[in-house]
């Protein structure tokens, strides 16, 4: 969702993750290989809240021939907030390296960093987590950019192609965010769908102010139903300071 950060040699565990995911029944075949190489800051450090970790990942496949969307996601043993960087684009048949950023919004631990990448179809074709340790503490500068943006709204939220449909897996689904965005540094919208099946959407990059409408964008990539879509408006830190719960009915099948 959020994308910048710094780079560091990690020398400790030079082979931190290299693997192959195992056969998932349904999804592209891929002989794709990940390996963490470097993180910065390193392992084991204490950061602020909402600053940046970032992931320098090596990869090599021959299958598919075709662009490997990948993610690192943090996980945490606390219930706190955290963001991770989207997809840039790089992977393609080969080999070459690529950097994810991630970061907690609220004091807590970071105990994993989940590798992730996905088919056309968006279902997982690679998972596995690297074991890391970090350690993300609060202050009161923190707190006060948190509360950026409280008192904005998001004044409507309409779907194409609206709701109800029935549509084929992979169809983009673009939806229309009216907002007020009260923000001294500006407001990220983001729309997901709440649903079972493997999708996608596209991260809250770009910021706004004051009123407009954004556009942003799901995909659902095999049969399943969508009954909601949680909509928000998120700060410079990762702060929900808006969101809306859309019912829709949206039936994906062959």
């Amino acid at each position: 969702m959020f994308d910048n950060g710094r780079m560091t040699f990690l020398s400790s565990l030079a082979a931190l993750f290299s693997g192959r995911p195992a056969a998932t029944p349904a999804t592209t075949p891929t002989d794709l290989e990940l390996r963490v190489v470097k993180l910065d800051p390193p392992d084991g450090s204490t950061l602020g809240a909402s600053e940046d970790v970032t992931v320098t990942v090596e990869w090599r496949y021959s299958t598919p021939a075709s662009h490997i969307p990948i993610w690192v996601k943090p996980e945490s043993p606390d219930a706190v907030a955290g963001s991770y960087g989207a997809d840039g684009g790089e992977a393609r048949p080969g080999q070459g390296s690529l950097e994810r950023t991630i970061s907690m919004h609220e004091a807590g631990h970071v105990d994993g960093l989940l590798l992730v990448a996905k088919d056309d179809n968006s279902r997982e074709i690679f998972r596995r987590v690297v074991p890391v340790n970090y350690t993300f503490v609060a202050s009161a500068e923190h707190d006060e950019k948190m509360r950026d943006g409280l008192g904005s709204r998001i004044l409507s939220v309409t779907f194409d192609p609206p709701s109800p449909a029935r549509l084929k897996p992979g169809t983009c689904v673009t939806v229309h965010i009216a907002y007020d965005a009260r923000s001294e540094h500006g407001l990220r919208p983001l729309a997901i769908p709440l649903t079972d099946a493997a999708m996608t959407y596209n991260g809250a990059v770009t910021t706004v102010e004051g009123e407009g409408e954004m556009d942003q964008y799901f995909t659902v990539g095999e049969p399943g139903t969508v009954k909601q879509v949680r909509v928000t408006l998120w700060n410079e830190v990762g702060g929900v300071v808006a969101e809306k719960i859309v019912d829709v009915d949206l039936h994906y099948d062959n």
